[in-house]
């Protein structure tokens, strides 16, 4: 029986999805600096891909890019973008044809790094001594044998698994570990059902800020949960499959820097991307949807992240994809680079991961069949390059003052020099690697404001930025 809400329902979901917005501009050819490919690698006999995630790490005036293949991890130094070169190799605990799916995070270096096929592990890379040596101080199936996806909250040291099999907890859609001990991580909990009876067959991927988690559930949609208590966490929103438009299998997203906005790909052919609006987080809601501007009904989206007015997504047959998000609610192509030469078709190949966080501002792209792409900054997003630019050709006649530099618990304030009534200005922090972790808005009106990082020790940069004008502080956090 349909009921009248029902149908409100279906009519409000066919008005949101008549009234999505697609804006595209004239994209620009993505600038290509360097690339990598290793031939003698055989492919999968899946999709015959021989490459999967890439990741990045930056350490003692390197940068690196880490990416998997059939045969385990590469980590490639690409200092000098034109020339990259594999540094260091890290076999796989399995290795082969068998292989296709294997994901990366990092935290305090170490490299944390699984797959989803065959006798797997968790394996834990120590990066510290780079550029002299790297090595494996954790390598077991106790915890994990598979995992599809991971990701690390660093406010936390939680370690998010991805559709985890093995262990002592046999398979779980979703596994925390606990890894405030980096080489020795501990198991937490595992999770299969959210609200009061939602039960969940996965978690595909997860994106995960201070604790709150938004959850891709494959075909079960997408879960967003608290897990301050990761005993019990709280669950905020569910949307499931029928709850939005040009919906299909919930494969991963991205929060904007201010976390008023969700990105949101589903892993089919031809649907577009979801752009929600988090303004009241219990009641998600879906503003409009876009793509790459492909007429081909085989266009799909895989992996997506948000940062700095920019949202970059590997579209797998269209490559490398970049969306100005400086109007968050109407995102405009701005740069392009089909990594594919290939034609398209209805299996998966071409651009599958994709990393704009390093120092340099450089952008990592993988592609399954192609190998490792090095990208340049997107000059007009004011990326953490700016960090790194010599100090002359940085506004040192700062507009803004930020006191203390030197904070024990992680408290900084800010004022302007120059008072104006509702001056408003955007406050981010990033951590040394190039990530945004705190993005916060607030209005000046000839008064202080302040904005509190809770994060572990060491030294992070505050990107300040109002009426076109921006500037940068060094800062630190000393405990």
């Amino acid at each position: 029986m349909v009921t009248m809400d029902k149908l409100i329902f279906q009519a409000s979901m066919l008005f949101c999805l008549l009234c999505s917005v697609h804006v595209f501009g004239q994209a620009e050819q993505a600038e290509l600096l360097g690339q990598w490919d290793d031939p003698s690698i055989i492919g999968s006999s899946a999709y015959q891909n021989r490459y999967n995630e890439v990741w990045g790490y930056a350490i003692n005036g390197h940068e690196y890019a880490i990416i998997g293949s059939t045969r385990g991890t590469h980590i490639i130094d690409v200092t000098d973008p034109e020339s990259p070169f594999e540094a260091f190799f890290v076999a796989g605990k399995s290795m082969g044809a068998h292989i296709v799916h294997r994901d990366y995070h990092d935290y305090k270096g170490y490299l944390y790094a699984v797959a989803d096929e065959g006798g797997s592990s968790l394996q834990i890379i120590d990066l510290n001594k780079l550029p002299d040596a790297v090595s494996i101080v954790y390598d077991a199936h106790d915890l994990v044998i598979t995992t599809h996806n991971i990701f690390i909250d660093t406010s936390s040291a939680l370690l998010y698994l991805c559709a985890a099999k093995g262990g002592t907890s046999g398979y779980s859609p979703l596994r925390v570990l606990d890894i405030s001990d980096p080489p020795e991580p501990r198991f937490v909990n595992s999770y299969n059902k959210f609200g009061t009876n939602y039960f969940i067959s996965q978690v595909h991927d997860a994106y995960v800020r201070r604790d709150t988690a938004f959850l891709n559930c494959g075909p079960g949609g997408l879960v967003i949960a608290n897990f301050t208590n990761p005993e019990s966490p709280a669950t905020l929103a569910i949307l499931t499959p029928g709850d939005y438009p040009q919906s299909g299998y919930n494969h991963s997203g991205w929060l904007s820097d201010d976390g008023r906005y969700y990105y949101m790909a589903d892993e089919n052919h031809g649907l577009d991307i979801k752009l929600l609006d988090l303004s009241d987080i219990s009641n998600p809601e879906i503003v409009g949807t876009f793509n790459a501007g492909s007429s081909a009904q085989t266009s799909i989206p895989h992996n997506l992240i948000a940062s700095c007015d920019r949202l970059y997504v590997s579209y797998y047959y269209d490559g490398y994809q970049v969306f100005d998000i400086s109007d968050p609610a109407a995102p405009v192509l701005s740069r392009s680079y089909d990594t594919y030469p290939g034609a398209d078709g209805n299996s998966y190949k071409g651009a599958w991961g994709i990393y704009p966080f390093l120092p340099s501002g450089n952008v990592l792209v993988s592609d399954m069949q192609t190998g490792l792409y090095v990208f340049g900054p997107d000059t007009d997003c004011g990326l953490v390059s700016s960090i790194h630019a010599p100090a002359q050709k940085r506004n040192e006649n700062h507009r803004f003052s930020v006191f203390p530099t030197i904070s024990p618990d992680g408290t900084f304030n800010v004022s302007s020099l120059y008072p104006s009534t509702g001056q408003e200005i955007m406050m981010r922090i990033y951590q040394s690697n190039g990530q945004c972790v705190i993005a916060q808005r607030a209005v000046l009106n000839g008064q202080t404001t302040s904005v509190h990082a809770p994060f572990a020790e060491g030294m992070y940069f505050m990107h300040l930025s109002a009426s076109g004008y921006q500037e940068w502080h060094s800062i630190f956090i000393s405990k």
